[in-house]
């Protein structure tokens, strides 16, 4: 029985249709059909009754898919483990980032730094929940986020404060109130105040609070990417809140406007307290050590 085979297992097993759950295995449902009586063959018993195409599984079935179970995560967490190995032996280091912002001077000289040493660094950008995904899986050594978005078991991580960042209103250059000298975040309670999507489920929080702070409720509107929300702030569609070190500052139809009202985001590194990489430990001291002017 391949590990594929179990995959068709378990996912039948936790949706209880074939047609669902082929279609979140990209496979077609007389396929998983196949598979599924191949298994069964193989390993003697039935996994799966069917019925008036209810579907249910066995009380042989059950076992097996808790047993299956198991091993696929002993298997991700062997596999993960030698990922970090594997990085820790030749001297690399994995850091993910929040998507669209920038790194600011504390951890970018510890970076350099690394690198002069002869440290290997590499970086990718995520969303939230897939930096989250990638840092569980032990895809990426450690993480550099903001610290009200919350990991799914914070007391297993360490954290490292690098920097705090101020967020800010985002208007058109050429908004009626922009030319105001210091407009205020009430000036903007009525107009729609642009957002993406399921990527920032805290900062969503920390804005609504922003605006709770001066007694209003802002007028949320969803968007689905950063490259949509651009094109409706430069359209005139709505108004935003961002973070100063989003790549949209220099987009160069937009204006960053700093307000008091708007609560800041403070910056974390963020590692696996199980991590066995030692680059990890390295960057964090680097951190520590930079000197004053580099920040």
């Amino acid at each position: 029985m391949t590990f594929t085979q179990m995959e068709y297992v378990i996912t039948l097993a936790k949706c209880l249709n074939y047609t669902e759950a082929s279609r979140l295995l990209y496979i077609t449902q007389p396929t998983l059909c196949k598979q599924i009586s191949l298994i069964e063959e193989e390993v003697g018993f039935r996994i799966f009754r069917r019925n008036n195409k209810v579907t249910t599984l066995t009380s042989a079935g059950q076992r097996f898919c808790q047993g299956l179970m198991h091993i696929m995560q002993d298997y991700e967490t062997a596999l993960n483990n030698s990922r970090q190995i594997d990085r820790a032996e030749i001297g690399s280091l994995r850091i993910g980032i929040t998507e669209f912002r920038s790194l600011q001077n504390n951890i970018l000289w510890a970076i350099q730094k690394m690198k002069t040493m002869g440290y290997n660094v590499d970086i990718v950008s995520r969303n939230l929940p897939e930096l989250e995904e990638l840092l569980i899986q032990g895809n990426i050594d450690l993480a550099v986020r903001p610290v009200q978005y919350n990991l799914t078991s914070p007391p297993e991580y360490n954290a490292l404060y690098l920097y705090e960042v101020q967020n800010c209103l985002v208007i058109p250059e050429d908004y009626p109130l922009a030319m105001e000298t210091r407009p205020s975040l009430a000036d903007f309670a009525e107009v729609d105040l642009l957002m993406v999507g399921d990527q920032m489920p805290a900062f969503e929080q920390s804005v609504r609070e922003s605006f709770q702070s001066i007694g209003l409720t802002p007028n949320l509107k969803f968007v689905e990417t950063f490259s949509d929300l651009a094109v409706m702030l430069a359209s005139h569609l709505g108004v935003s809140i961002l973070p100063e070190e989003h790549f949209l500052l220099y987009y160069p139809s937009l204006r960053f406007l700093r307000m008091p009202e708007i609560l800041p985001s403070r910056i974390h590194a963020v590692w696996k307290k199980d991590a066995t990489n030692p680059c990890i430990e390295i960057l964090a001291e680097l951190i520590r050590k930079c000197p004053i002017e580099s920040i």
